[in-house]
């Protein structure tokens, strides 16, 4: 379904398919703070079929599934940091960067400091979500890594296994293997 023609109607039925009142969501349309009024909007057919729509996509968005887990690592394990600036090498605004970039960003840090000249310089500082943890999350969810452990002997049984080397048992330790 599109949006709703009328762009307050549009307003309040996101507003309230984002879990405000009826009466939260009439005001944040732009309409005078009525419950009655709030309550009629919300009976309309288009605009309580516009709500249920908004809510479920909400509800698909939110849920958990391997697929989603695994996507999202790869976009933090495949993120390149090229993708944050301009073509003038401007830093983006976060408006400007696409799904698969914003969602490898940890954090964004803007500091105000004099520039020197009487005006104020901003500093803009950019961490990403560390790529290493999640391409080794990767790597292992596709069964890229075999761990492989090598198992010794110690103390008596190792004592009792050297002393069988003369005997006409086949015995191999750590030590008789080069």
């Amino acid at each position: 379904m599109p949006p709703l023609s009328n762009p307050r109607h549009e307003q309040f039925a996101q507003t309230r398919a984002g879990g405000a009142t009826l009466v939260d969501a009439y005001e944040a349309a732009g309409f005078a703070r009525h419950a009655g009024r709030a309550w009629t909007l919300g009976k309309r057919p288009e605009i309580a079929a516009r709500i249920r729509e908004l809510q479920e996509a909400a509800a698909d968005a939110s849920t958990v599934s391997a697929e989603r887990v695994v996507r999202e690592l790869a976009r933090v394990g495949f993120a390149d940091i090229r993708r944050l600036f301009t073509e003038d090498g401007r830093l983006k605004q976060i408006d400007e960067l696409d799904d698969a970039t914003a969602a490898a960003v940890a954090s964004i840090e803007v500091i105000e400091r004099p520039d020197g000249q009487g005006g104020i310089e901003l500093v803009r500082k950019v961490k990403l979500l560390n790529k290493i943890d999640a391409l080794n999350a990767l790597g292992k969810h596709h069964g890229l890594f075999v761990e492989r452990r090598v198992h010794g002997v110690e103390g008596d049984l190792a004592e009792f296994l050297r002393s069988l080397r003369g005997s006409s048992l086949p015995v191999t330790t750590d030590e008789t293997r080069t």
